[in-house]
């Protein structure tokens, strides 16, 4: 029994190797089986092996061994970190091998710091990116398309590879405020804020009456507070309002591709009156509606029991005028002499509430 490989190439004789290959063995685990083993097999090992056994006739059988190659990533040959410029177009390579041919796909990683994911609606492809290739071209690339893009090749022969690149996207300065107005009062502190983003980093100040603010001990502190990546927060903190610290104030910034200013207002800050007018008038009215009651009570006993029914049937309320009693609303149909009762005593109770403004005016001569 002999083994030779498609080039007729004598491998076995009966259960010794012949060719100075040390990977290679005859196994035999019955008495009937004459088994190559080829140990650590390489992609060159691929191809046809015949087992002849000599007899008369000839006996042979035939294995085709094809050989499977897993992924991998020709580093030198694909992309490393790219800092490009916002709008041009991204090219990013994954250069593989592997056999089968493997299929490539791409990720966008978006793990912020606490390791959660995050996304982004300007950007496609917040996770996986749904193009399969070597390449990948982004067109017209934003800030927001910026960070770590993972491309994983796999031929379904594990393991699967995979390499990181890096995109940094720069852009010009850009300057939020949070707001454009606001309002203290005198010998009071106040915070006065810009957002500012921009890559690389900007370098922002506060300018006051064109003139650039420093931190001035007691008086003056501006701090920047980082936000993200790309952002930051300078801060103009005001103690101890003064006339001369009210104004307009701008957030300016610049890095190497351009700058931006914002402008703020801060003004003195003037309280509503509408609360003080409000209790004013009430206190007025209280006082009033206070006095008439006075004034009147003393004309009651004058009155017959029905007149002062008739009288305590209109009372004032504070703040609102006067309020007349249901029971009035709803009397009885009434003859004649009980209408020109009434009407008497009607007119009689107006005398006596004319009376008591009158006297809360001090103006009894004029209407008497």
């Amino acid at each position: 029994v002999v083994w030779t490989d498609q080039w007729s190439t004598l491998l076995t004789y009966e259960d010794r190797r012949i060719i100075d290959d040390e990977r290679l063995s005859v196994e035999r685990p019955f008495t009937k089986d004459w088994n190559l083993h080829i140990r650590e097999v390489k992609y060159k090992d691929q191809g046809l092996y015949n087992c002849q056994i000599n007899t008369n006739p000839v006996k042979i059988k035939t294995v085709n061994l094809k050989v499977q190659v897993p992924s991998k990533i020709y580093n030198n040959a694909s992309t490393d970190a790219q800092v490009v410029r916002e709008g041009t177009t991204v090219t990013l390579v994954c250069n593989v091998s592997g056999i089968p041919m493997p299929t490539v796909t791409w990720y966008r990683l978006l793990a912020n710091e606490k390791g959660e994911d995050k996304k982004s609606e300007f950007c496609p492809g917040t996770t996986r990116i749904g193009i399969s290739g070597e390449v990948l071209l982004i067109h017209n690339v934003s800030r927001h398309c910026g960070g770590v893009y993972e491309c994983v090749a796999f031929n379904g022969v594990p393991p699967a590879v995979n390499k990181l690149i890096r995109v940094s996207v720069e852009f010009p300065p850009e300057i939020n405020l949070p707001n454009k107005r606001i309002g203290q009062d005198l010998g009071k502190e106040t915070i006065l804020e810009c957002i500012i983003t921009a890559n690389p980093l900007a370098v922002g100040f506060w300018k006051k009456n064109g003139e650039e603010m420093k931190t001035v001990s007691g008086k003056y502190r501006i701090e920047p507070y980082t936000e993200d990546d790309h952002s930051i927060t300078l801060s103009l903190r005001l103690m101890s309002l003064d006339k001369s610290d009210y104004g307009t104030y701008t957030c300016e910034a610049s890095n190497k591709l351009g700058r931006d200013t914002n402008v703020m207002t801060l003004f003195v800050y003037r309280h509503p009156q509408a609360e003080t007018t409000i209790a004013t008038t009430t206190t007025s009215t209280t006082t009033s509606v206070s006095s008439i009651k006075e004034s009147t009570s003393v004309f009651l006993p004058l009155l017959s029991h029905h007149q002062q029914q008739l009288y305590q049937g209109f009372h004032p309320t504070p703040g609102h005028g006067y309020v007349e009693e249901e029971h009035l609303m709803r009397s009885p149909v009434m003859d004649n002499n009980m209408k020109i009762n009434v009407l008497t005593e009607l007119y009689i109770l107006c005398l006596v509430i004319v009376h008591g403004f009158c006297k809360i005016n001090n103006t009894i001569h004029a209407c008497f």
